[in-house]
């Protein structure tokens, strides 16, 4: 596991989501963060998979997909839901969780921050930001 996975998981940084400069995360570190969310926060259930239009965010959520469907998650997309093509928001991946019965969301993105930065937004099955507080 590289260095740059615990800082990813600081609850200090940010308690309910993981940011982090995109060249500091590699596609294997955020893969096995797919794998972790799939076995202990979705119990290998259906999860639904959203990304923004981000370059890093494409990568992420490719290596994520690989991670939670290595765990045993069944991985929807906006796509494959709903018909929506391209990228999604973060309300929409909540709103989505939650209506759609899946047992949790995650979206891709690193939201306000500047562009050359990653982010992963894990949710509940009840669309609410899951929280490591």
């Amino acid at each position: 596991m590289s260095s740059a996975l615990p800082a990813l998981l600081d609850p200090d940084k940010n308690p309910y989501d993981f940011r982090h400069k995109a060249q500091e995360v590699s596609k294997d570190d955020t893969k096995r963060l797919g794998y972790a969310l799939g076995k202990s926060m979705y119990d290998e259930g259906q999860v639904f998979l959203g990304r923004d239009q981000r370059t890093p965010s494409e990568w992420a959520y490719e290596s994520l997909r690989q991670g939670l469907t290595g765990a045993g998650c069944d991985v929807m997309t906006p796509t494959e839901s709903r018909g929506i093509q391209g990228a999604a928001t973060t309300g929409m991946v909540a709103h989505h969780t939650r209506q759609g019965g899946y047992a949790g969301g995650v979206m891709t993105t690193a939201s306000h921050m500047p562009i050359g930065y990653v982010g992963v937004k894990p949710f509940t099955e009840d669309g609410i930001y899951f929280s490591t507080n």
